[in-house]
Protein backbone atom coordinates (compact mmCIF):
# COMPACT_ATOMS: atom_id res chain seq x y z
CA UNK A 1 0.00 0.00 0.00
CA UNK A 2 2.96 2.31 0.72
CA UNK A 3 4.29 1.76 -2.97
CA UNK A 4 1.02 2.68 -4.51
CA UNK A 5 0.60 6.14 -2.36
CA UNK A 6 4.81 6.90 -3.12
CA UNK A 7 4.36 5.65 -6.61
CA UNK A 8 0.80 7.71 -7.14
CA UNK A 9 2.37 11.00 -5.21
CA UNK A 10 5.72 10.24 -7.54
CA UNK A 11 3.28 10.68 -10.89
CA UNK A 12 1.35 13.72 -9.13
CA UNK A 13 4.99 15.42 -9.16
CA UNK A 14 6.06 14.66 -12.20
CA UNK A 15 3.06 15.55 -14.45
CA UNK A 16 3.05 18.33 -12.38
CA UNK A 17 6.39 19.10 -13.36
CA UNK A 18 5.79 18.80 -17.20
CA UNK A 19 3.07 20.67 -17.13
CA UNK A 20 3.47 24.22 -19.15
CA UNK A 21 1.30 26.91 -16.97
CA UNK A 22 2.97 29.85 -18.15
CA UNK A 23 3.48 29.14 -22.00
CA UNK A 24 6.97 28.75 -21.51
CA UNK A 25 7.33 26.32 -24.75
CA UNK A 26 5.20 28.51 -26.44
CA UNK A 27 7.79 31.32 -25.76
CA UNK A 28 10.32 29.12 -26.34
CA UNK A 29 9.71 27.92 -29.55
CA UNK A 30 8.62 31.42 -31.11
CA UNK A 31 12.30 32.66 -29.88
CA UNK A 32 13.81 29.62 -31.79
CA UNK A 33 11.87 30.57 -35.12
CA UNK A 34 13.38 33.55 -34.89
CA UNK A 35 16.52 33.12 -33.98
CA UNK A 36 16.53 30.47 -37.14
CA UNK A 37 14.39 33.26 -39.43
CA UNK A 38 17.71 35.60 -38.57
CA UNK A 39 20.10 33.17 -39.12
CA UNK A 40 18.38 32.65 -42.78
CA UNK A 41 18.33 36.07 -43.49
CA UNK A 42 22.39 36.48 -42.51
CA UNK A 43 23.21 33.59 -44.74
CA UNK A 44 21.29 35.26 -47.65
CA UNK A 45 22.74 38.31 -47.17
CA UNK A 46 25.94 36.70 -47.10
CA UNK A 47 25.51 35.15 -50.06
CA UNK A 48 24.29 38.23 -51.83
CA UNK A 49 27.35 39.77 -50.60
CA UNK A 50 29.51 37.24 -52.50
CA UNK A 51 27.98 37.27 -55.70
CA UNK A 52 28.10 41.00 -56.19
CA UNK A 53 32.01 40.44 -55.13
CA UNK A 54 32.45 37.83 -57.85
CA UNK A 55 30.13 40.14 -60.46
CA UNK A 56 32.80 42.77 -59.59
CA UNK A 57 35.54 40.42 -60.97
CA UNK A 58 34.12 40.59 -64.92
CA UNK A 59 36.62 43.37 -66.22
CA UNK A 60 40.00 41.46 -64.63
CA UNK A 61 38.87 38.81 -65.83
CA UNK A 62 38.09 39.46 -69.06
CA UNK A 63 41.37 41.22 -69.46
CA UNK A 64 43.29 38.36 -68.41
CA UNK A 65 41.64 35.61 -70.41
CA UNK A 66 41.44 37.62 -73.90
CA UNK A 67 38.56 35.97 -74.79
CA UNK A 68 35.38 35.89 -74.36
CA UNK A 69 33.98 35.27 -70.95
CA UNK A 70 30.50 32.37 -70.86
CA UNK A 71 29.63 33.47 -67.42
CA UNK A 72 30.70 34.32 -63.99
CA UNK A 73 29.28 33.32 -60.47
CA UNK A 74 29.84 32.64 -56.81
CA UNK A 75 29.88 28.53 -56.01
CA UNK A 76 28.18 27.70 -52.86
CA UNK A 77 30.09 24.43 -53.27
CA UNK A 78 33.79 25.91 -53.41
CA UNK A 79 33.13 29.09 -51.76
CA UNK A 80 34.71 30.55 -54.63
CA UNK A 81 33.96 32.42 -57.76
CA UNK A 82 33.99 30.56 -60.63
CA UNK A 83 34.02 31.62 -64.16
CA UNK A 84 33.82 29.56 -67.86
CA UNK A 85 34.82 30.84 -71.31
CA UNK A 86 35.60 29.02 -74.16
CA UNK A 87 38.98 29.55 -76.30
CA UNK A 88 40.40 28.42 -79.54
CA UNK A 89 38.74 24.57 -79.22
CA UNK A 90 38.75 24.80 -75.40
CA UNK A 91 36.09 24.99 -72.72
CA UNK A 92 36.85 26.08 -69.71
CA UNK A 93 35.47 26.64 -66.06
CA UNK A 94 38.27 28.32 -63.21
CA UNK A 95 38.12 28.91 -60.08
CA UNK A 96 39.20 32.54 -60.18
CA UNK A 97 40.15 32.89 -56.63
CA UNK A 98 42.75 30.05 -56.78
CA UNK A 99 43.11 30.78 -60.14
CA UNK A 100 42.79 26.70 -60.51
CA UNK A 101 40.83 25.02 -63.18
CA UNK A 102 38.02 22.78 -62.65
CA UNK A 103 37.12 21.38 -66.12
CA UNK A 104 37.85 21.31 -69.23
CA UNK A 105 36.83 20.30 -72.98
CA UNK A 106 39.47 20.11 -75.80
CA UNK A 107 37.58 19.19 -78.79
CA UNK A 108 38.65 18.20 -82.67
CA UNK A 109 36.25 16.86 -85.30
CA UNK A 110 33.35 15.18 -83.96
CA UNK A 111 35.73 13.83 -80.82
CA UNK A 112 36.67 15.47 -77.40
CA UNK A 113 38.17 15.09 -74.23
CA UNK A 114 36.75 16.40 -71.18
CA UNK A 115 39.18 17.03 -67.79
CA UNK A 116 37.98 16.98 -64.51
CA UNK A 117 40.66 18.38 -61.93
CA UNK A 118 40.85 17.95 -58.27
CA UNK A 119 42.48 20.60 -55.78
CA UNK A 120 45.51 19.66 -56.71
CA UNK A 121 45.30 20.69 -60.31
CA UNK A 122 45.80 16.81 -61.25
CA UNK A 123 43.30 15.30 -63.82
CA UNK A 124 41.78 13.21 -61.51
CA UNK A 125 39.07 11.92 -64.94
CA UNK A 126 40.05 12.08 -68.50
CA UNK A 127 37.85 10.41 -70.82
CA UNK A 128 40.63 9.93 -74.03
CA UNK A 129 38.83 9.93 -77.58
CA UNK A 130 35.86 8.16 -76.33
CA UNK A 131 33.56 10.80 -76.03
CA UNK A 132 31.14 12.67 -78.50
CA UNK A 133 31.76 16.63 -78.42
CA UNK A 134 27.95 16.65 -77.36
CA UNK A 135 28.52 14.32 -74.26
CA UNK A 136 31.68 16.52 -73.21
CA UNK A 137 29.76 19.47 -73.63
CA UNK A 138 26.53 17.99 -71.84
CA UNK A 139 29.08 17.35 -68.63
CA UNK A 140 30.50 21.28 -69.10
CA UNK A 141 26.85 22.25 -68.54
CA UNK A 142 26.36 19.57 -65.55
CA UNK A 143 29.52 21.06 -64.05
CA UNK A 144 28.52 24.74 -64.07
CA UNK A 145 25.29 23.78 -62.67
CA UNK A 146 26.47 21.54 -60.13
CA UNK A 147 28.84 24.00 -59.08
CA UNK A 148 26.03 26.98 -58.60
CA UNK A 149 23.69 24.90 -56.39
CA UNK A 150 23.93 23.31 -53.22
Amino acid sequence: MKKYIISGLLLVLLSWCSIDYNNEKDKKIQNLKEQVLELNKDKENELFNKKQKCANYKNNIQNKINWDLMEIFFSPIINSCIYSYESDKKLWIIDYLSNEEIYKVIKWKNKAECVWFNEKDIPNYVDWFSKSEVFCFNRFNSKILELKWK
